[in-house]
């Protein structure tokens, strides 16, 4: 029998590591950044509407607009743009008004900006592909 002061036994240990592993994975990613670029740093943009989807936020953060044929838009946010901590919110700024707008996953959108990469501030992790990149500007809801 051990006495109060004794070594942690192999048991209580892996029983503490499983908790900590636990919260670890129950814990909102506030780590996990959208891909961005800086507003105040572009010169030519090319306008175009993305067409209409659905905004679809995965476990890894990215973050794509499905649209109705079933094209996947990888979308790059403007700078203040974020994932709010609850990993399924987008939380957009307008960069011509300061506007902001709290998008979840699932919401139906309409994304309007160009398509291509732009000087990232934030690049997108590299899991997080799309049929096509695409910069956002602004966003409306059909």
């Amino acid at each position: 029998m051990k006495s109060k002061n004794s070594t942690p036994t192999k048991e209580a240990t892996c029983l503490v590591g499983a908790l900590v592993i636990l919260i670890a994975a129950c814990t909102p990613r506030s780590g996990v950044s959208l891909p961005t670029w800086d507003p105040r740093e572009v010169t030519t943009f090319h306008a175009t509407a993305s067409g209409a989807g659905t905004l679809d936020v995965t476990a890894e953060g990215c973050v794509h607009l499905v649209l109705d044929g079933g094209k996947r838009l990888l979308l790059v946010w403007p700078l203040p743009s974020r994932l709010e901590d609850d990993g399924r919110t987008v939380r957009f700024v307008d960069p011509a008004t300061g506007e902001e707008m709290r998008l979840r996953s699932g919401d139906r959108i309409e994304a309007g900006g160009s398509t291509g990469a732009p000087d990232y501030v934030d690049p997108p992790v590299p899991a997080c592909r799309g049929d096509e990149t695409f910069v956002v500007t602004a966003i409306g809801v059909p």
